[in-house]
């Protein structure tokens, strides 16, 4: 089980979820999208964009999730610092 621990979508139960690394790479939407390993590029378009994310909780949950305000999969956000200023967004964050 792979995934990233520099982002999590937490969701309405309290849960975080990591961008799942599926065959090496973060994937957009259901069609799977790769994205490599890029995840400012990722991040970008799960909270910039509104776009779906492929994400795993630490007990192997996987499914896709989005951050925006009709979502009702993820209430906030964290993100790696350098990552957030990267992309022009707080830290952290609610709906």
């Amino acid at each position: 089980m792979a995934h990233n621990k520099l982002f999590a979508l937490i969701d309405v139960n309290g849960v975080r979820r990591y961008p799942d690394i599926i065959h090496g790479t973060l994937k957009i939407g259901k069609a799977w999208d790769g994205i490599d390993r890029d995840l400012a590029a990722f991040a970008r378009e799960v909270l910039v964009h509104g776009r779906e994310g492929r994400f795993i909780s630490a007990c192997g949950q996987k499914g896709t999730m989005t951050y925006s305000p009709r979502s009702k999969s993820a209430i906030a956000y964290e993100l790696d610092l350098a990552v957030a200023k990267a992309i022009g967004v707080p830290p952290s964050g609610k709906r």
